[in-house]
């Protein structure tokens, strides 16, 4: 009861139309932008001309990303009004009827006869057994009335967390991006930025093709948490780097591709304070890195054919012990996976 009451929908269709807003003056400034950069070319030529426009391309589709965002973010906020709106009314509705049957309503919906109503029926009875068959209706009628409350209660519960869920959801590519600024081809560390630096055209594109979010997530989808996968140096790991390595070949070069890769080793150890186990870390990245690009000469500008072609041989990866990694120079075939943690 006290949650219908302090649903405030007004705030929640003003946070919508300032979602709309402001989603339009991205997309505006964005258009704005990109026209400008695109009529540099006419002017602009040379290695810091082309450096500039490519540096350009991940911004603009963070800017891109953000109008999108903000649009999906207002269509939900609106969507959720709508079905509060009618949910709460189901809720007020269930509950004036309880009351103008007599019955007092609590906060988890439950009904039960007034005093209004008990004391009515009391002083229309002459004895204590005809009170008692009396009042052996309204209750049968009460908990009637507390389960349409109840059941009106829950739907309104449910709906407001399928709109949190939805304008979560909006938004949630832009936080993906934020939590993972630390993964291969974010270019935060101090090397994978210098590699950046000196693939200024390689680094964009990838960037922009998603090199930094498509491992995560597709790993993610096909070696899930429920099945066991943490994604640390396990199959999961394995699939993730086959990717990210085939999209930073296909959407950029291998020697790209290769320097991310030593750069991000040397930026991110995977535990500084175990160097064994670090470097057994280390050592199945790079024997995986090597499959991946492999994987990405074959699908040159192909996500898809990448996640495809990793997805397969990371099922059929091979489990080795931590203390015996191979050598990334012993990945002669580049057609296999290898981890050391995890579900086998």
């Amino acid at each position: 009861m006290s949650r219908a009451r302090s649903l405030d929908l007004g705030v929640i269709g003003s946070q919508a139309d300032l979602w709309e807003s402001q989603s339009q003056a991205v997309a505006r400034t964005m258009h704005e932008q990109n026209s400008s950069v695109e009529d540099s070319t006419g002017f602009w030529q040379g290695a810091s001309g082309t450096g500039f426009r490519s540096a350009f391309l991940s911004l603009y589709q963070g800017g891109t990303d953000l109008h999108q965002a903000l649009a999906n973010g207002s269509s939900a906020a609106r969507a959720a009004v709508s079905a509060l709106e009618q949910s709460r009314a189901a809720v007020n509705t269930a509950v004036e009827a309880a009351r103008s049957s007599g019955y007092d309503v609590a906060d988890d919906g439950t009904c039960t006869v007034s005093a209004q109503s008990r004391n009515t029926l009391l002083t229309s009875v002459s004895n204590s057994d005809q009170a008692g068959t009396g009042l052996a209706a309204p209750k049968e009628d009460a908990a009637t009335h507390t389960a349409t409350v109840q059941q009106a209660l829950a739907q309104l519960s449910a709906d407001d967390e399928s709109a949190r869920k939805s304008i979560e959801n909006a938004f949630v590519g832009i936080r993906q991006v934020d939590q993972r600024q630390d993964y291969p081809g974010a270019g935060t560390g101090a090397n994978e930025r210098k590699a950046c630096a000196e693939h200024p055209v390689d680094c964009a594109n990838t960037k922009r093709r998603g090199a930094q979010d498509v491992p995560w997530s597709e790993s993610e989808k096909y070696f899930p948490s429920s099945e066991g996968y943490n994604g640390t140096d396990d199959r999961r790991d394995a699939c993730r780097h086959c990717i990210w390595m085939g999209m930073m070949t296909a959407w950029g070069t291998e020697g790209f591709a290769r320097d991310m890769a030593d750069a991000h080793e040397t930026d991110s150890p995977a535990a500084p304070n175990d160097p064994q186990y670090s470097e057994a870390s280390k050592r199945m990245d790079l024997y995986n890195n090597e499959t991946g690009i492999a994987v990405g000469l074959r699908h040159d500008d192909d996500t898809e054919g990448i996640v495809s072609e990793c997805v397969s041989i990371a099922r059929n990866a091979r489990k080795v012990p931590q203390g015996a990694v191979p050598d990334a120079s012993q990945n002669s075939g580049k057609n296999t996976l290898i981890f050391f943690n995890g579900p086998d």
